[in-house]
């Protein structure tokens, strides 16, 4: 049997099935006497083994034994990973990154310190003690004269009001300069108890704000200190290849 096939448009035969090989592909329009119409050659039950696919060569043995070698390679890598020495290698790690994190812990608690010194914790907090001292001392004068109350207890009261009016004065003051006051309420030791609330509530604000700031460094210092661990083995290692 003879065939035709379309080369670029031309018609070119009559050729025989051995000597199309290499001249047509699988989408090459071919025509043989007794087909209606050209028709691709994959589709030519008869010229289908010109366009079977031929194995590349086998490989040479030099790569079959590198081949092999890498496999085997391969898994003994798989198998040393959880090998006794790799294990102490990770328990080191996670003990040098506790005791890293244990030193960021040290370093948030110090800015913590330090950022409630700014924020003049420690002068709310000293001025608070005060207030309270000066009303524990009034409930204490009063609780001991107010059952009998009479003038003497009253001469008493009057006299301890007296000797303490500047202790008074002054801690009511500074709770002022503080931002601190009650203007609202007539008798000195409300007007101490709404000072104290007040310079409470501006510790609360302190701490937490301390704490935010503290946080911050904590988490910052972790990450300075871890990485700049791997950091340093990391230049060891690359001098120590490069020598």
């Amino acid at each position: 049997m003879t065939y035709y096939y379309d080369n670029s448009g031309a018609s070119t035969g009559p050729l025989s099935k051995e000597q199309l090989r290499g001249k047509v592909g699988k989408h090459t329009l071919v025509w043989y006497e007794g087909l209606t119409d050209w028709t691709k050659a994959s589709e030519i039950e008869d010229l289908k083994d010109l366009f079977l696919e031929i194995p590349p060569p086998l490989p040479t043995k030099e790569k079959v034994i590198k081949v092999e070698a890498s496999i085997i390679k391969e898994k003994q890598e798989r198998q040393e990973i959880l090998t006794e020495k790799n294990q102490t290698q990770i328990a080191t790690e996670i003990k040098i990154i506790f005791f890293l994190a244990i030193a960021a812990l040290v370093i948030g608690f110090v800015t913590y310190i330090i950022e409630q010194s700014n924020l003049n914790h420690g002068k709310y907090s000293s001025l608070i003690n005060d207030l309270k001292a000066y009303d524990n001392d009034y409930s204490n004068m009063i609780n001991n004269q107010y059952p009998l109350f009479g003038e003497g207890e009253k001469a008493k009261i009057d006299k301890w009001f007296n000797e303490n009016r500047s202790r008074e004065d002054s801690l009511i003051n500074v709770g002022r300069s503080y931002g601190c006051d009650d203007n609202n309420s007539f008798f000195s030791h409300e007007k101490s108890k709404t000072i104290i609330n007040c310079l409470s509530y501006r510790i609360e604000n302190i701490n937490d704000k301390a704490f935010s700031f503290a946080q911050k460094w904590f988490f910052i210092s972790l990450v300075i200190l871890v990485a700049g661990r791997y950091i340093f083995f990391a230049t060891q290692w690359v001098a120590k290849k490069s020598n």
